[in-house]
């Protein structure tokens, strides 16, 4: 009988179709077609298993596998053959080759000892010294490796001096070119090559050994590198998720018939030495038997042989289907990953933290009243109570009660799997937390945070439409019914969904009340808590809900409890000030318990007002302030410094107009601040500290200290808009518009490569786009603001609109890619149209057109940033204004361009 091949053979059917739809799922996860390099099952299979030797001779005499050594029929549930009970290694401890060696010789030692110490007599006599092999593995490996150097030595002479040729010969001179280099790369591995080296000796000399012997050694000794081999899958630490499930185990299994294999191959040469060395008379061989049993030794080889090929390619076959099944885990890893960055716009997590920093953290005594209030009791614990809406005047705390609740509602549902919460804080003032769109989203994007398995829900829509989902004119409906559709998944268990400042929400108001009231109808385990002012619009649409359905506390109708938790915030707020003095403490606690109405803010304001360094008299101040929020504004007005008053009324009305909270980087430009007022983060500093606590600082943004701040600021009251809104909307866009012009050029962010996606894009730092992020997004928005009339004076031919465009036009669409705002340009650039007359502006009319359309027909510019100046640019009309005006920016390397028409397609 002889050894099988080291080649597999032809996968069986299971394992094919197993791969191929293995393989179906990664195309399909790639959106690849049918010729991309994905390997098929069929080539898969058709991979060797192991490298075997290059020789025309080998390959000769390797047969094919028998037909009765046919692979498991599936993979998935394949059974190794166990060698033994106990396997004799384990994967995770074995670390090199040679040490499956070492086990299958100390196990042959010990199974036939009278073999293993012939064997090593033997081996003794090709030592220095005659000494006799040692038991320890690194001592054995040395002896070993010297028997090897004088065996070669004298195979050499032997062959030399009789100058035979033929298959002999021609085994003996590949072997020895394997045992030199295997020896010369890995020194310790002496111990299996020591006996193919002497059983080469014996080879060379045909007298000694049988000719079915010869036959079965020739064949072992050319299979040896092979054999050598096959312990590199084990020996690679690739513990990655995919050696998952039953590979380790496997992999033990396999090892160890790998050492019963290596057990096998060393009886065979060890065998055939000392049946060689028996003619020529060693007395302590002459008690060994069965020396000549040829066939049935080779017969056990090829056994365990097969055994080994069986189970190593149930293994390799196991471990690609899974490999290829992690690839399309990856894949479908990545695509939900950007589909959660599209969705991003706000973390509610973020913003709750912030909000509670910004307001001096939370004060469990401002929110602990409510917990045992009858209404939120019934609203937590009966199902049929299904909306709870807490409304009150500005600065009551309504905020704060929300982020107690939050807290509390967390520490109920931890440990919990079936309960879900998720909120979202409005704010009137940032343009990306105004809108029944932002809530949704937000609200969306904690649910998939929290329950990963309802991305899907979410992917099914987005993977049509892409990032238009989420902004364009029906994401608020489509949002809407994803989020119903998301709530009602089997897997969502009892869910609180909190959603703060509802008045503030300024877009799409009514149709997010119209989906609390479906919701709160058709989803029994969905439970809505929101606050807001108390506005007829809001209550209306609440109206709607059936009454058992709905509750509402008011804190107004709750004024000792809210008095209570404000009492308890003056008492923290003067808890570590006039300590030394008592008896002004006392007065100072008395004077703000009777003005504060039961005004959070209020309390905060005035506190921050005695926290100054120029409140010299406390007392003074707490009796002089008024005790209303909006006379508490007036006051704060007209303490604004003399001297720097221009500039902080300036701030202020900048600030209530910005579309979102202000970079200090970005505000210093816009309020030209010169250099002579120190870096722009400490200039910002004291500009807010002079603005009597309408603004703070957090996360280096400016921020309106309260909504209420904003309706003052923005009424005549305050005076500042005494010329209209539209004139400082008019002047920040003037602002921006130079800021621009300082700032932008080509490649601001240094990427070089026309094929450069925006999502390997890293912010450099220092960012040359920092102090113009704001301007290069929103100038657009504050010239639509300043209406027909004020736009008319920047919208003429030849004037800053037009000149702008001129000049910059490509890098600010370069800008707008690089923050991840490129879509905002076709919207921008169409309203720009049609605010623009065409009997007095018609060149600007006109070049306001081209502008939209090679925006709109060149939407790579949304992923590569530098296409602009090279497939945007060539592949526009001939004809085309943005084209001719920015020809320069051209690829240079580009010899012969492409033909295109002369003008744009007709509408």
């Amino acid at each position: 009988m002889t050894p099988p091949t080291p080649y597999p053979d032809t996968c069986s059917e299971s394992v094919v179709l197993n791969l191929g739809h293995v393989v179906k799922k990664y195309r399909t996860a790639r959106k690849v077609t049918s010729h991309a390099a994905v390997p098929t099952s069929d080539q898969l299979c058709d991979q060797p298993m192991l490298s075997s030797p290059d020789n025309a001779l080998v390959q000769a005499q390797l047969p094919s596998l028998p037909a009765s050594s046919s692979p498991p029929a599936a993979v998935c549930n394949v059974s190794l053959p166990p060698a033994d009970k106990t396997p004799l290694i384990n994967a995770t401890f074995l670390t090199t080759a040679e040490q499956f060696w070492d086990r299958a010789y100390d196990a042959l030692k010990t199974e036939n000892p009278k073999l293993v110490d012939s064997y090593e007599k033997i081996l003794s006599r090709y030592l220095d010294g005659d000494t006799g092999i040692q038991d320890d593995p690194d001592t054995r490996r040395k002896q070993m490796k010297q028997v090897i150097d004088v065996g070669l030595d004298r195979t050499s002479k032997e062959a030399s001096l009789k100058e035979r040729v033929g298959t002999a010969m021609d085994i003996i001179s590949t072997a020895k070119a394997t045992i030199s280099l295997a020896i010369q790369n890995v020194p310790q591995a002496s111990l299996p090559w020591a006996a193919t080296c002497i059983a080469l000796e014996m080879l060379a000399n045909p007298i000694e050994s049988a000719r079915s012997s010869r036959e079965g050694i020739s064949r072992v000794i050319m299979m040896m590198d092979w054999y050598w081999s096959l312990t590199q899958p084990l020996l690679k630490r690739n513990e990655t998720s995919h050696d998952a499930g039953h590979l380790p185990q496997m992999k033990e299994q396999l090892g160890a018939q790998i050492v019963e294999l290596y057990k096998a191959l060393l009886s065979y040469q060890i065998t055939f030495v000392c049946y060689c060395y028996r003619h020529r008379g060693y007395a302590f061989l002459r008690d060994l038997i069965n020396l000549d049993d040829w066939e049935n030794k080779m017969e056990e080889v090829v056994d365990v042989e097969t055994r080994v090929r069986q189970s190593f390619k149930a293994y390799t076959a196991l471990q690609m289907t899974m490999r290829l099944e992690e690839l399309v885990t990856s894949q479908k890893t990545d695509q939900d990953k950007q589909c959660l960055q599209d969705l991003w716009c706000t973390d509610p997590r973020v913003d709750k933290t912030r909000i509670e920093d910004t307001k001096g953290g939370l004060l469990v005594g401002s929110y602990a009243w409510i917990l045992g209030s009858p209404q939120f009791q019934q609203w937590r614990d009966h199902s049929e109570r299904r909306l709870l809406w807490i409304k009150g005047d500005p600065g009551k705390g309504k905020t704060m009660l929300l982020c107690g609740i939050i807290d509390e509602l967390q520490r109920m549902s931890a440990g919990s799997d079936d309960t879900c919460l998720a909120w979202f804080f409005c704010q009137a003032t940032d343009r990306r937390i105004n809108s029944a769109t932002s809530v949704l989203r937000g609200l969306i994007y904690m649910l998939t945070k929290q329950y990963p398995l309802l991305i899907s829900h979410l992917r099914e829509k987005y993977d049509d439409a892409g990032k238009d989902l989420f902004e364009g004119a029906n994401a608020c409906f489509a949002l809407s019914k994803l989020l119903a559709n998301m709530l009602q998944d089997p897997t969502v268990g009892t869910t609180y969904l909190v959603i703060d400042a509802l008045d503030e929400c300024t877009n799409d108001l009514p149709m997010l009340l119209d989906f609390f009231a479906r919701s709160s109808s058709s989803m029994p385990h969905v439970k809505w808590l929101i606050s807001s002012r108390n506005e007829l619009h809001i209550e209306q649409k609440l109206r709607t809900l059936q009454d058992q359905a709905r509750l509402s506390l008011e804190l107004k109708q709750t004024a000792a409890h809210v008095t209570d938790a404000v009492n308890s915030y003056i008492e923290k707020k003067i808890s570590h000030v006039y300590s030394d003095r008592p008896e002004l403490q006392q007065k100072v606690r008395g004077i703000l318990r009777e003005k504060a109405n039961g005004t959070f803010l209020w309390v905060s304001l005035v506190c921050q007002e005695l926290d100054s360094a120029d409140s010299l008299d406390p007392l003074s101040v707490v009796e002089d302030v008024p005790s209303g929020l909006y006379e508490l504004y007036d006051r704060m007005m007209k303490k604004l410094p003399i001297k720097s008053r221009d500039t902080c009324r300036q701030f202020l009305s900048f600030t209530t107009l910005a579309f979102r909270p202000l970079h200090f980087a970005e505000a210093a430009c816009l309020l030209r601040l010169p250099s002579s007022t120190g870096a722009p983060l400490q200039a910002i500093q004291r500009l807010v500290a002079m603005c009597g606590s309408f603004l703070t600082i957090q996360d280096d943004r400016v921020y309106l200290i309260h909504q209420s701040a904003k309706d003052y600021l923005s009424s005549c009251e305050s005076g500042l808009f005494l010329s209209g809104e539209a004139a400082i909307h008019g002047e920040i866009t003037l602002r921006s518009l130079e800021i621009l012009k300082k700032v932008l050029h080509r490649d601001m962010y240094q990427l070089r490569k026309p094929g450069f996606s925006i999502d390997n894009v890293k912010t450099p730092s220092p960012d040359p786009l920092i102090a113009a992020r704001y301007s290069a997004v929103y100038w657009t928005e504050h010239l639509l603001a300043c209406g027909p009339g004020g736009s008319g004076l920047y919208l003429q031919d030849k004037g800053i609109v037009h000149t702008f465009f001129h000049e910059k036009f490509l890098y600010w669409l370069e800008a707008l890619s690089l923050l991840r705002y490129a879509p905002k340009a076709v919207i921008a650039l169409k309203a720009i149209q049609n605010l623009t007359s065409a009997s007095t502006s018609p060149h600007l009319l006109e070049f306001l057109d081209d502008t939209y359309r090679f925006t709109l027909n060149h939407r790579i510019i949304d992923t590569y940033p530098l296409q602009l100046y090279s497939s945007a640019l060539v592949f526009s009309p001939t004809c085309s204004i943005v084209r001719q005006l920015f020809s320069h920016e051209e690829p240079n390397w580009m010899v012969q361009k492409p033909e295109v028409e002369a003008g744009w397609d007709a509408y």
